[in-house]
């Protein structure tokens, strides 16, 4: 590993610190950083409640009651189909990023 000495606040480390990354590193985080409120409101947006248990529309971003699903499994109201949209692996991956930067 590499030996770092930070030019900013002058410490060695094996990893790079946020301040003494490059100029273009440190353009990238800024926009990053700019853009993360949003992203986090756009993933709780884009999540089913913790609660729900039953079929969610992410084009209405609604729960979708039974009788509101054909037998296709396609939402009557929009035509978004449903049935590979259910809660899986990558809403509890979301819940967990969510919480991380909530700081829970």
């Amino acid at each position: 590993m590499k030996i770092h000495e930070c030019e900013l606040c002058q410490h060695e480390s094996t990893d790079m610190c946020l301040r003494c990354t490059t100029f273009a590193d440190k353009w990238e985080l800024k926009n990053i950083y700019k853009a993360a409120p949003e992203l986090l409101e756009a993933l709780k947006e884009a999540l089913p409640p913790e609660d729900h248990s039953g079929w969610w529309c992410p084009t209405c971003k609604c729960a979708v009651p039974g009788k509101e699903v054909t037998f296709e499994e396609y939402h009557e109201s929009c035509g978004t189909y449903l049935g590979n949209r259910q809660p899986e692996t990558w809403v509890d991956r979301a819940r967990e990023i969510i919480k991380k930067a909530e700081g829970k």
